[in-house]
């Protein structure tokens, strides 16, 4: 387990090519950067950490080639997470799809 006190900045950024789109996950820790993962735009739908865990979450990740992909960053695992629904997806890449739950009513 990593202790406490050790804090990183997760980002998820895209970046554009002249002919190609990718994906990028990093982790930093004081000004030091380190790729986690680089792959094809459209997978990736979120991500989010604890005290020793960098979880992403793909849709499918199976058809996503991932060129770049660490099991650590600063002693923090790196785990994909694979089961997210269509409506998770639609909701960060078509959100005009995205079914809204429907409200209780009384």
């Amino acid at each position: 387990m990593v202790p406490r006190w050790i804090r990183i900045i997760i980002r998820w950024f895209y970046q554009s090519y002249i002919t190609s789109t990718s994906q990028f996950v990093t982790a930093t820790r004081n000004g030091e950067i380190d790729t986690i993962m680089r792959c094809n735009p459209g997978g990736i739908v979120n991500i989010f950490s604890n005290h020793s865990y960098i979880v992403i979450q793909m849709y499918h990740p199976s058809n996503y080639a991932r060129y770049i992909q660490k099991s650590e960053a600063f002693g923090f695992q790196v785990k994909i997470d694979s089961l997210v629904s269509v409506n998770e997806y639609n909701r960060v890449y078509n959100p005009e799809f995205y079914v809204k739950p429907k409200e209780k009513t009384q």
